[in-house]
């Protein structure tokens, strides 16, 4: 399909996805929803040059990663997120894509290699902007599927500290920026809580692509350190330090 006609093509996909999303009697049919998610596909398709053209092949790429990874494609997601990094080495999406492969290698059983992912990302810059997380990450590695309550204490250890002083490390992330002309598609939720339709509180998600982190989301550190919190904390009361629990 010739360049100019992929607004024509995107436009089309819009609306019958449109038509079909809002018919009641379509919705529940098998059939109409087979045809749904060929009409997503050929909007992706449609969709995906106009993007690589307005936001950058590296912001895209990344999109698709964590579409994968949020559809639990986890094989997929990898394979994107090492083109990212063998593509794009020194862009924030590499980066990201370095802690966010180690979550695809954890699902698909492959513990050591994520494992050697998240000590590279950890190990890296000490106010890398993903260390912190990765941290967290290889803790919990060692105690969900390990059984190393002292191996978790060690990492969870550390990442206690980065979060402690992250804040006044005086590091500069200016490098860590989004390009400019992806900057308005990788902007995270800024409010730590949001509502639904029906007005119940819940955790705002990110969209598929978005980079989240302290520089982009400002309830991350803290989110952060609930998640180590609900982990650090068991360790340290079953190892018997109690007053440090």
């Amino acid at each position: 399909m010739a360049a100019k006609q992929y607004p024509a093509a995107e436009d089309a996909y819009r609306l019958a996805k449109k038509v079909f999303e809002s018919d009641e009697y379509l919705r529940d049919d098998a059939l109409a929803k087979l045809t749904l998610v060929r009409i997503k596909k050929g909007l992706a398709a449609a969709r995906r040059p106009l993007d690589v053209e307005k936001y950058g092949e590296e912001f895209v790429l990344y999109r698709e990663a964590e579409e994968n990874r949020s559809w639990q494609n986890y094989a997929q997601a990898l394979a994107q997120y090492d083109e990212i990094i063998k593509r794009f080495p020194d862009t924030v999406f590499a980066l990201a894509s370095r802690l966010y492969g180690g979550y695809c290698l954890e699902r698909l059983n492959k513990t050591k290699e994520a494992e050697a992912r998240w000590s590279a990302v950890a190990n890296g810059e000490k106010w890398g902007l993903y260390a912190g997380e990765a941290l967290v990450a290889l803790g919990e590695l060692r105690l969900k599927r390990h059984l190393d309550l002292e191996g978790a204490v060690q990492w969870f250890t550390k990442a206690d500290a980065w979060l402690a002083g992250v804040e006044g490390s005086g590091a500069d992330w200016s490098k860590y920026k989004s390009p400019e002309k992806s900057t308005e598609v990788t902007v995270s939720p800024q409010e730590p809580l949001g509502f639904d339709n029906w007005g119940n509180v819940h955790e705002p998600q990110p969209k598929s692509g978005a980079l989240v982190n302290h520089l982009t989301a400002p309830w991350y550190l803290d989110r952060l350190r609930l998640r180590l919190a609900a982990h650090y904390g068991f360790v340290l009361l079953v190892c018997g330090r109690l007053e440090e629990a």
